[in-house]
C-alpha cells in the first residue's frame, strides 16, 4: 500500500462525507438525507477508492455554507484489514471551492473514530479490500475526539492501542502535507504528539514524530523517511529517547533508526548517562526484535567511564570501588524497564573511580 493511501486511510472517515457532497448537490432538494445513503457511499467509494458505508442518519445543511453530519461511518467492510469506524462525521465544506469543481472543507470533526492498522505474517499491510487511489482534498482544519487506533501484528498474534486521541491540524491533500497534534494515552501514558508528514515522493513520505510523557520526563523524537517496500512499511531516518532528571538520573539514546514491522535496528548508537555536562558515554549496537520472538539484545562499549560524574560531585571526589560500581549500576537501572527479554553485553577499556583508574 502506498504511502498516499495510508495517510488516505487515515483520514478517509473524513473525507468520506466531503466527497459525497457533489451527489447530495446533484439530488432533489430533500429533508430526508438518510433516504440518499447509498448515493453518499458510492460517491465516496468511487472518490476515495475505500468502501465506505454510512449505518446511521444523515443531516444536511446546503446554504449559507454547506454543513454535513454522517453517523455510523464504516471504512472498509471485511472487518478483519485495515479499517475502522467513526461515530459521527462532521463537516464544514467551502462552497466557492465547490463551484469550482474543488474539495475543501474548512472544517472536519471525526467523533469517536476507532481506526485499525493491520500487518499481515510478511509484514505487509493489509489494505481494505478494494482501495484504490484518492483524491485531492484539503482539510482546513481537522480534528479527533476521542478516538482509539489499534496497530494489529498478524504475524506477533498481539495489538497495540493508542486511545483516548485528542488531536488537532490541518492536511493539504491526501499525499500529503499534513499535521497533527495534541494528546493521547498510550503504554499506560497520557502523551502529548506532534506528528507531521511531507508531500508524498518515490523516495517516501518525510516524516516528523515527537512524543512526550510529562509525568516520566521522557521524550521520543523520530525524523525520517516512511517508505513502502513491496507493501511492507519501512521508515529509516534518526531516533532519539531521552529522559531528564537530577544527577545520576538522566540518560539519552540516539542513532540512525531503521523500523519494520519485523524489527527495530540502531546499527550505530550513542548512549548517554548522567549530567549532560559530564556524562557517562556508551557507543554500540542495538536490534529490538518484533514479531512472535519479542526481545532486545544490544552491545555497548566505552573507551573511558568516570563512574565520580554519575554523583554530581566535583571531579576526583574520593569514593570507594564499590560505591562507584553502584552508581554506574543504578543509572542502567534507571533506563525503560522492558516485559521482554533483555540480552546486553559491555565492554569498557578503563574506569574511574574517585580520580582513580581501577
Amino acid at each position: 500500500m502506498r504511502g498516499a493511501s495510508v495517510q488516505g486511510f487515515l483520514i478517509a472517515t473524513a473525507t468520506a462525507i466531503i466527497l459525497a457532497v457533489a451527489a447530495a448537490f446533484a439530488a432533489p432538494l430533500v429533508v430526508d438525507w438518510t433516504a440518499w445513503r447509498t448515493t453518499f457511499e458510492s460517491e465516496a467509494t468511487r472518490t476515495l477508492g475505500v468502501p465506505v458505508l454510512i449505518r446511521g442518519t444523515i443531516d444536511a445543511d446546503l446554504l449559507p455554507a454547506p454543513k454535513l453530519i454522517l453517523r455510523g461511518v464504516t471504512i472498509g467492510t471485511d472487518g478483519v484489514s485495515s479499517g475502522g469506524t467513526v461515530e459521527e462525521v462532521r463537516a464544514e465544506l467551502s462552497l466557492g471551492a465547490l463551484m469550482r469543481g474543488l474539495v475543501e472543507a474548512r472544517g472536519v470533526t471525526l467523533v469517536r473514530p476507532a481506526l485499525r492498522l493491520v500487518v499481515d505474517n510478511a509484514g505487509r499491510l493489509v489494505a481494505p479490500t478494494g482501495t484504490g487511489t484518492p483524491a485531492s482534498v484539503t482539510i482546513d482544519r481537522l480534528e479527533l475526539r476521542d478516538g482509539s487506533l489499534d496497530l494489529v501484528d498478524r504475524a506477533g498474534d498481539r495489538t497495540i492501542r493508542f486511545q483516548r486521541m485528542d488531536l488537532r491540524g490541518d492536511m493539504r491533500d491526501f499525499s500529503g502535507p499534513f499535521r497533527l497534534e495534541g494528546e493521547m494515552e498510550a503504554f499506560g501514558a497520557r502523551r502529548t504528539v506532534r506528528l507531521s508528514a511531507g508531500k508524498s515522493a518515490p523516495e517516501g513520505t518525510r516524516l516528523r514524530l515527537i512524543a512526550e510523557d510529562a509525568a516520566a520526563a521522557r521524550t521520543l523524537d523520530l525524523d525520517g523517511l516512511l517508505r513502502f517496500d513491496r507493501g511492507t512499511p519501512v521508515f529509516e531516518g534518526k531516533g532519539s529517547l531521552a529522559q531528564q532528571g537530577t544527577a545520576g538520573a538522566a540518560w539519552r539514546v540516539a542513532g540512525p533508526l531503521r523500523l519494520a514491522p519485523n524489527a527495530a535496528v540502531m546499527e550505530t548508537l550513542d548512549l548517554s548517562l548522567g549530567d549532560e555536562a559530564r556524562p557517562v558515554q556508551f557507543g554500540g549496537s542495538a536490534r529490538l526484535s518484533l514479531g512472535s520472538a519479542l526481545g532486545l539484545d544490544a552491545v555497548l562499549n566505552a573507551r573511558s567511564v568516570d563512574a565520580d560524574s554519575l554523583f554530581g560531585a566535583a571531579p576526583g571526589a574520593i569514593r570507594a570501588p564499590e560505591e562507584g560500581l553502584a552508581a554506574l549500576a543504578g543509572a542502567f537501572a534507571r533506563l525503560p524497564e522492558a516485559p521482554i527479554p533483555v540480552r546486553v553485553g559491555m565492554a569498557v577499556d578503563q574506569l574511574t573511580i574517585g580520580g582513580t583508574v581501577v
